[in-house]
């Protein structure tokens, strides 16, 4: 359990980071809402994969970093019809900024992984 709080704020930190830079690239007040949902979203997939990926540990750690690689993807298909559809937000923004959490974040998985 201890991991996976070092993880969230290791997490927490990067997409923290990451939504500043990508308010730049995107602005506006629409483009800052799809990056902040995207933002949430990542830090509850990447939390949940990261468990996965913990779980697994002792079975085999591939296993675990497929399971969550195709969380990841889900969560990022499903999320580019609901974002235009149901919430109404811009999409480039949305997925780029959703694509850039997940990947960033999973270079973390294997590090703390370690720790």
């Amino acid at each position: 359990m201890k991991r996976a709080v070092q993880f969230l704020a290791a997490e927490a930190g990067l997409i923290a980071i990451l939504a500043v830079v990508l308010s730049f690239v995107f602005p506006g007040a629409e483009n800052l809402r799809a990056i902040i949902i995207s933002a949430i979203l990542a830090l509850v997939v990447q939390l949940g994969s990261f468990l996965i990926l913990q779980a697994m540990r002792g079975q085999g750690v591939m296993i675990g970093w497929g399971i969550g690689s195709l969380v990841r993807f889900g969560a990022l298909i499903t999320y580019g019809f609901l974002a235009t559809r149901t919430l109404g937000l811009p999409l480039s923004a949305a997925l780029f900024s959703l694509a850039a959490f997940l990947f960033a974040t999973s270079i973390l998985e294997p590090v703390m992984l370690e720790r």
